[in-house]
């Protein structure tokens, strides 16, 4: 698992070779991000950052037929910084390997049409969420399904 977010510049959260240490310091990294608002929302330079910085590496397992490759985009805004490239980025993810998903999380003022080129249209791989208030009870939903069934996939 690697983590970054992303607002005006991209920053790693949780790299693939920190994965080994184990489901709390996974969920404590997690917790410990805080809701960065900014003004602008560059969403094709996290895209490309995830891209080469995180999947291009040899530790993302990408291409690996027993694992799934997942690119989950969270986000809150709207694109308003190179986003002349997001559907290029988005594409270029997908196109990384056979069992590369994009999905895409819209809180509160994202657009729909957005979430539709991150995740390139794909039934089930958008949601929308009205607020962070919702985004903070879904997380707390998947972690404690996660918890209740920890030799299984959420």
């Amino acid at each position: 698992m690697a983590m970054v977010v992303f607002g005006s510049r991209v920053t790693k959260v949780i790299d693939f070779a920190d994965s080994h240490k184990g489901l709390s310091y996974i969920q404590d990294k997690i917790l410990s991000v805080r809701h960065r608002r900014e003004s602008k929302t560059s969403t094709a330079t996290a895209l490309n950052y995830v891209r080469e910085a995180i999947l291009g590496q040899g530790e993302s397992r990408i291409n690996n037929p027993d694992v799934s490759t997942d690119v989950i985009i969270i986000t809150d805004g709207r694109c308003n910084t190179d986003c002349k490239n997001l559907a290029k980025e988005a594409d270029a993810i997908r196109a990384m390997g056979q069992g590369v998903n994009v999905f895409a999380v819209g809180v509160a003022e994202a657009r729909e049409c957005e979430l539709d080129i991150l995740s390139g249209k794909t039934p089930q791989s958008s949601f929308g969420l009205d607020g962070m208030k919702y985004f903070k009870e879904m997380a707390e939903s998947v972690m404690a399904k996660a918890q209740s069934t920890p030799e299984k996939c959420v």
